[in-house]
């Protein structure tokens, strides 16, 4: 009965943090915001609320969050990518145009793949402190891949990227040799 918890209403993402066992946050549907619980056994208290919106204006809502290798925190809302670094209470949203983002993942070299209706993109963050600007590199049809809709995204266990299309395409991404193969045909 914590007002809250009763502002939430539907909840559209939730995510578990490894770098705070202690916490789950949540996006609501309806609202530019994320919410944090704090979970201790079967005890779950709302902690805070933060709001999208007052980070970047029109943001929407929070539709994916995802933790890469270094705990640093990547909120995904309909018209933003807002990060966490890792040890920082702050949040920093990213000021590049990524399109609507339907995935994200991190490949063993560190670096974290987003997918969107505007492509594919590759992003490392900065390893010195102080530096808050990741480096992001948009990969075009240059790279074989014969699609700017990317709906899927995903690492395997070899550490290879793989890459759904809105037409039906499946592309592998070898990160040891770089070079994109589209599976569709092998598939099919």
């Amino acid at each position: 009965d914590h007002p809250l918890l009763k502002e939430v209403g539907m909840i559209h993402s939730i995510r578990h943090w490894h770098g705070n066992p202690h916490a789950i946050w949540v996006g609501a549907e309806t609202q530019e915001a994320i919410y944090c619980l704090n979970k201790r056994g079967n005890d779950i208290r709302p902690k805070r609320k933060i709001e999208l919106k007052d980070m970047k204006k029109g943001s929407g809502i929070a539709h994916l969050m995802f933790e890469d290798s270094k705990y640093n925190r990547w909120i995904v809302a309909v018209n933003a990518l807002i990060i966490q670094y890792a040890g920082d209470d702050g949040f920093v949203p990213v000021d590049y145009d990524l399109g609507t983002v339907s995935g994200i993942a991190e490949d063993e070299h560190g670096y974290v793949w987003i997918g969107s209706n505007k492509g594919l993109y590759r992003i490392r963050l900065p390893e010195k402190k102080g530096i808050t600007l990741p480096e992001i590199t948009r990969i075009d049809n240059k790279w074989q891949i014969y699609s700017e809709n990317i709906t899927a995204i995903g690492v395997d266990k070899a550490g290879d990227l793989w890459i759904g299309t809105q037409e039906g395409y499946i592309f592998r991404h070898c990160t040891q040799t770089g070079i994109y193969t589209d599976m569709s045909a092998e598939i099919h």
